[in-house]
């Protein structure tokens, strides 16, 4: 019992505190704990703690956890399961080459006939390289992917876990894509989707994230959501071999 009290009495000090600054003081401080809780809670619940060498040498960042330990990963030299090269439509957003490309991770959502594609690729180029041009290929390619958008790069900032900023350029575009439809054939399907770029610059490279899904497949795990949440704990770590495909 007396280990208890000092724990009671701290409550009580500051329950006490509390109610004395008043009524509206005391929701102001109420909602603001909730506020830092739901935060907070973003990061936690929603990303792996430890952070993944998204890009080897260059960045780091904690993934989401629908991004699976066990996911697959596919290269510019991968190849289908009867050893021949695989697309590079697979590999990358079909008719789209995103510059500095380095792998891409693919998952699928559902059973059977069903299933929902979702994809996160990672590129990188020396910050030498005009940010125009690296848009303007995006762009290019975005357009030819989902047929009936309008591809365009806006400045976008997201919250990191310390509360500060981290600032970006991004693309989004929505329409019918094509995906792959299963991850033992070569069979695809074409079905609302969306596609979303981020570019972010420091004085050694740009980074480029692309995460791209089925409209099925992003609701049924806020994919986009999550990944903002994640791309907010990007750590730039330096220069980099700039050549190959790094896994």
């Amino acid at each position: 019992m007396r280990s208890s009290l000092p724990k009671l009495t701290i409550l009580v000090v500051v329950a006490t505190t509390i109610l004395g600054c008043g009524k509206q003081e005391y929701e102001a401080q109420m909602l603001s704990s909730v506020k830092d809780l739901a935060f907070g809670s973003r990061f936690i619940d929603n990303l792996h703690i430890d952070t993944t060498e998204a890009v080897k040498g260059v960045a780091e960042l904690r993934l989401p956890l629908y991004v699976g330990r066990d996911v697959k990963t596919l290269t510019s030299v991968s190849k289908d399961r009867y050893r021949k090269p695989m697309s590079p439509d697979r590999i990358q957003p079909p008719s789209m080459r995103i510059p500095g490309f380095r792998y891409k991770y693919e998952m699928f959502v559902g059973d059977g006939k069903d299933k929902e594609t979702l994809c996160w690729y990672f590129g990188a180029v020396p910050a030498t390289e005009k940010l125009a041009t690296i848009e303007a290929t995006i762009k290019s390619g975005a357009a030819k992917t989902a047929p009936k958008s309008r591809p365009a790069f806006v400045d976008a900032s997201l919250d990191t876990p310390e509360r500060t900023k981290i600032a970006f350029r991004k693309m989004s575009v929505t329409g019918t894509q094509t995906f792959q439809a299963d991850p033992e054939t070569i069979d695809t399907v074409k079905r609302p989707g969306q596609l979303d770029v981020y570019i972010h610059s420091n004085d050694s490279h740009h980074v480029i994230f692309v995460i791209r899904g089925t409209q099925g497949a992003i609701e049924e795990v806020d994919a986009m959501d999550h990944a903002s949440y994640a791309l907010g704990t990007l750590k730039m770590l330096g220069s980099a071999n700039d050549s190959g495909d790094d896994a």
